[in-house]
């Protein structure tokens, strides 16, 4: 057998002592007290978590440098997570009478969907460069003040259906991935969608729109209506694009209405339009068959330099003011064909 020592080693108490102390003296007194790198970096660290990296997001880290609110491809556990804080941000601030804005600029809303179908909401709202990557839900809700969606992505469907914008509402730079639908909402001061790409079919039937509004360079790259909507304000659509079916039937434009320059690919009809105020088709290129059949046109109506290439039909149309067709190109059918152009 083994012969076992006179005891067990003796330990060297006065160094784990001093190894104890100074760990504490970190604690207590942070990196002041050690070499750059040393321990005491690593637990300032962990004493003051990390900042979200998107900019002005003063909210801890969740995950790779992003809080749970600009997190992108969240797990489910995180999603989960994220619709309790969002809706948290969002019922708290909007009774807080302290906050003036809900700022939600560039959160990113997981999928399949997100409804805030009702909800009102009573305070300034900043959207801008947020991503739904599901359907969004917006169906007979409200935004009481000013509402941003400025760079925004919609990565599904997009729904604002009765939807009552009682602020400036704007959508400049923003994407419709998918179907997006506008019926029956009311625009009571005025909107921009300016630069908007709405990808898929769109819809703004009996949509009411009582301040200016411009859709200045937007692209629609499938089908658009804008059936019996009203547009109370100065309409621009200076230089949209509208490469599906388009239509206006039965659409009332109060003001100044402005499509010059505009580009019409497929079918287009104003059948049943009212024009009250002048209405301006300078320079707009109708690329398919095109119809004003019934369409009023009270004020000065100009289709100068536009361009038709196939039929065109202004059968039982109205002008009750100077109308100009000067350097008008029709390439196909004119309907009716005894139509005194000016």
């Amino acid at each position: 057998m083994r012969e076992l020592a006179a005891g067990p080693p003796r330990l060297d108490l006065s160094a784990a002592r001093s190894e104890e102390n100074s760990t504490e003296n970190v604690k207590r007194h942070g990196a002041s007290s050690h070499a750059e790198g040393g321990p005491a970096e690593i637990h300032a660290e962990r004493r003051y978590p990390l900042k979200c990296k998107y900019p002005d997001c003063s909210r801890n880290e969740r995950r790779d440098g992003w809080c749970i609110f600009h997190l992108p491809r969240k797990g489910p556990l995180e999603a989960n997570e994220f619709s309790e804080q969002v809706m948290r941000v969002m019922f708290g601030s909007n009774e807080d009478p302290d906050v003036g804005e809900i700022n939600m600029r560039g959160f990113i809303f997981p999928g399949p969907s997100f409804s805030l179908q009702g909800f009102q909401f009573k305070k300034t709202i900043n959207l801008g460069y947020a991503v739904f990557e599901g359907t969004a839900n917006f169906i007979r809700a409200g935004f009481l003040r000013h509402v941003s969606f400025d760079g925004a992505t919609f990565c599904e469907g997009a729904w604002f259906r009765r939807l009552v914008f009682s602020g400036h509402a704007s959508f400049e730079d923003t994407t419709f991935s998918g179907g997006t639908s506008f019926d029956v909402a009311t625009f009571s001061n005025g909107g921009s969608f300016d630069r908007a790409t709405f990808c898929d079919l769109s819809w703004f039937d009996r949509a009411t729109f009582m301040g200016n509004l411009s859709f200045y360079t937007t692209m629609f790259a499938f089908d658009a209506s804008f059936s019996r909507a009203t547009f109370a304000g100065v309409t621009s659509f200076r230089q949209a694009t509208f490469s599906g079916d388009t239509s206006f039937e039965n659409a009332t434009f109060s003001r100044g209405t402005y499509f010059n320059r505009a580009r019409f690919a497929r079918n287009t009809s104003f059948r049943g339009a009212t024009f009250s105020d002048p209405i301006s088709f300078c320079e707009t290129r109708f690329s398919g068959s095109s119809s004003f059949r019934e369409t009023t046109f009270s004020k000065m109506a100009s289709f100068s330099r536009a361009s038709f290439s196939l039929a065109v039909s202004f059968e039982e149309a109205t002008f009750s003011a100077r109308r100009w067709f000067n350097d008008v190109k029709f390439l196909g059918s004119v309907y009716p064909s005894g139509l005194a152009l000016e």
